[in-house]
């Protein structure tokens, strides 16, 4: 076999052995069920994931009211067991009921799906407090839409 086949050969067998990519972009329906928080947590989420560049986009009801837009995350874990993303939702009053809140909230959000659909949100809040920081958490119901 000469060099030339043998590159040949080499590369072949490379781009056999490389990971095959399912979908670039994939689109989920979330519905979170028994929240814990309803003001913290949504009820529903649209989440698009681009696998390629590992970017996220969630569209709920608290992104809309925050930002007007989808919040911009990233894809944290891709593995046959589970897909987790991670997206953060600023400026949130602190207390839903109260129309002169103090203060804002961050929220730090982490969305895991499992291959049957099913998942958990988990959900920190951070006020700019010391030692205040309530976690909440949620199990989801996702279905990839079409």
């Amino acid at each position: 076999m000469g060099i030339r086949n043998a590159w040949v050969l080499a590369s072949v067998l490379i781009g056999l052995s490389a990971p095959l990519v399912q979908a670039e972009t994939r689109t989920f329906r979330c519905v979170v069920e028994q929240r814990s928080n309803s003001f913290y947590q949504p009820g529903t989420m649209k989440v698009t994931i681009d696998y390629r560049l590992w970017k996220v986009r969630v569209e709920d009801e608290l992104t809309r009211k925050v930002s007007n837009g989808p919040a911009i995350g990233q894809l944290e874990t891709w593995s046959d067991r589970r897909q987790t993303v991670i997206w953060t939702v600023k400026d949130l009053p602190n207390d839903g009921k109260s129309v002169t809140s103090y203060g804002k909230a961050t929220l730090f959000q982490r969305l895991t799906i499992r291959p049957d659909g099913s998942g958990a949100l988990t959900t920190n809040v951070s006020w700019n407090l010391p030692r205040r920081k309530p976690q909440f958490r949620s199990e989801v119901t996702c279905t990839a839409q079409k």
